[in-house]
């Protein structure tokens, strides 16, 4: 083999390991960059077009707002949108007729953040002209309904009837609310709690065009997998449906907060819960469609409402009081309860049993809210949850044995102490610190557990609970002589007994020797002499309980009796 020939065999041989290679790890050359464009696709072209629109859009209407022009000088830019968002469709179509399926998936999140961006450009301007805008709206809903039908019929995506009555409410939401609102700040300009009502009651209806469609997502079951089928694009199963609604659900809630905004509403994030619940069980129905089986991601997201309603009491943000109006279905409690039906009930309907634990946080936060005031946001029934979740643990835990449900209600009573502010003047009373009673009270309920488990109590909790005895006994015994000795050393012995005849181990009786024992080295010291008298003592009576143990040699004769002579 001469020299050319091994060359072009090494080329031959890099240009196959090339091919293999991903197009991430190829070296950046001209090659590289038409390998990335091939992996993409048209959908980086869609989204640098898409920010240039909106961007284009935005600095234009900016204008049109800070000043005083009519609504003449903002209708180009409506319509502009209108028609960037049916060129959208008609790519959109057109790449379905060719048949590149995976660039049609970024043109349908597009179209959707379009649809309720077109609406939010038309709501800034209402006031400007509530008639004009009027009939604009009603042209922008009969043109998304037409959308959808297109959509449907040279796309393929699966619009059942009742997700087409839950977009279409919510498109007529987001077209119709600025205007209402627009008309009504016309009407009665110093009617604030008015029009703050009207804002809320809009948000209830888009609400309820999302649970159309989450009804349906609820209802339809996920199309079960034949070998040798061939594979549906993404595009094409109803899961696209959800993931569309999805985006118009949360965009929704944007224009709900710029609506606020442009009318000078009060707002806060108390407002916005029921549309996190709304998305947080959607998202969960997308999840099941994407696996069918529970899993860790249906927690998660079942927990998300818990945490928002938890964040906007401790942020002060709830304005919501008990009363009968529209503002009841943002109160916390009815908020909480109702989170928590709706996700048992999604449990029940799928058999996902184990989501039935996620309604715990809810029990507890509806009871922790009942009563809730705006004026005093965290003042919260706290003891009364803690009583609740203590009783709980404690019926749980005796009926099923549970050694960690019963541990918990040990903990929980521990750092319930921590909070009480006459703690340490109780302890003081008795000759102990706060952290000396603390201790003693932990172990107290740990040995209880041990007498309970025995064996099968979890060996930390063990030595953890006979260190916090050890602590409590070390507190409680003086640094002079006292009566006090002869109670621990009772105490400490009584233990003793308890841990030797229930499972001997050693390593829990010497830890209770400890306390007495340093005690005792630190009260020596201080009697000079006599301490070794004492000492001498103890030695005595070991050596007589180690005679008392001793078993007699077996190879010592039997005494005999003297013979008769």
């Amino acid at each position: 083999m001469d020299i050319q020939e091994w060359i072009d065999n090494e080329s031959e041989e890099h240009k196959n390991s090339n091919e293999k290679k991903d197009i991430f790890d190829t070296p950046f050359n001209l090659e590289t960059v038409k390998s990335f464009f091939r992996f993409t696709g048209g959908s980086l072209f869609y989204c640098i077009s898409a920010v240039f629109i909106a961007y284009g859009i935005v600095n234009l209407m900016g204008d049109v707002l800070s000043s005083e022009v009519p609504f003449r000088k903002a209708l180009p830019c409506i319509i502009t949108l209108h028609a960037y968002e049916l060129a959208l469709l008609a790519v959109l179509m057109l790449i379905v007729w060719r048949k590149v399926v995976d660039d049609a998936i970024s043109l349908i999140i597009f179209i959707a953040l379009f649809l309720i961006g077109t609406s939010m450009a038309l709501g800034t301007v209402a006031d400007k002209d509530i008639s004009l805008c009027t009939w604009i709206a009603i042209i922008g809903i009969v043109l998304a309904f037409g959308k959808f039908f297109a959509m449907w019929r040279f796309v393929g995506i699966k619009f059942k009837i009742l997700s087409v009555i839950g977009l279409g409410i919510i498109i007529s939401y987001n077209y119709l609310s600025p205007i209402l609102l627009a008309k009504s700040m016309a009407d009665n300009p110093a009617q604030v709690a008015d029009r703050r009502n009207l804002w809320l009651l809009l948000e209830v209806v888009m609400l309820a065009g999302s649970c159309f469609v989450l009804f349906e997502a609820i209802k339809s079951k996920v199309p079960e997998k034949t070998q040798g089928q061939e594979k549906i694009p993404f595009l094409r199963q109803p899961l696209m449906v959800y993931i569309f609604a999805l985006i118009l659900i949360v965009a929704s809630g944007v224009h709900q907060y710029a609506t606020s905004y442009t009318f000078a509403l009060e707002r806060t994030i108390g407002d916005y819960l029921p549309i996190v619940l709304i998305a947080s069980l959607l998202l969960i129905e997308i999840i099941r469609y994407l696996d069918e089986k529970f899993g860790f991601a249906a927690i998660f997201f079942a927990c998300i409402p818990f945490v928002a309603i938890v964040f906007a009491i401790l942020q002060k943000s709830v304005i919501a009081s008990w009363g009968f109006g529209i503002e009841l279905l943002f109160y916390p409690p009815v908020i909480m309860a109702l989170s928590g039906l709706a996700i048992a009930a999604l449990a029940l309907y799928h058999k996902w049993y184990k989501l039935l634990y996620a309604t715990i946080p809810y029990i507890l936060g509806t009871m922790l809210t009942i009563g809730f005031s705006p004026a005093e946001p965290h003042d919260l029934n706290i003891y009364a949850v803690v009583v609740f979740v203590i009783i709980g643990l404690l019926l749980y835990g005796i009926i099923t044995r549970n050694q960690y449900a019963l541990f918990s209600v040990v903990v929980i009573l521990s750092v319930c102490l921590l909070k009480w502010k006459g703690l340490e003047e109780f302890a003081s009373g008795y000759g102990l610190n706060s952290g000396g009673l603390l201790l003693g009270l932990y172990g107290l309920g740990v040995t209880i557990l041990y007498f309970i488990f025995g064996i099968n109590l979890n060996k930390t909790i063990k030595v953890l609970g006979t260190l916090c005895i050890a602590g409590f006994l070390f507190d409680y015994l003086p640094a002079y002589a006292h009566w006090k000795y002869i109670i621990v050393s009772m105490v400490t012995i009584f233990l003793m007994a308890g841990f030797w005849f229930r499972t001997k181990e050693i390593l829990l009786i010497s830890i209770l020797w400890i306390p007495t024992g340093l005690r005792l080295y630190m009260l020596a010291k201080q009697i000079a002499q006599w301490r070794y008298v004492i000492v001498g003592f103890f030695l005595l009576i070991a050596g007589t309980v180690f005679s008392l143990l001793k078993h007699t040699s077996k190879d010592l004769p039997d005494a005999k009796e003297p013979e008769n002579v």
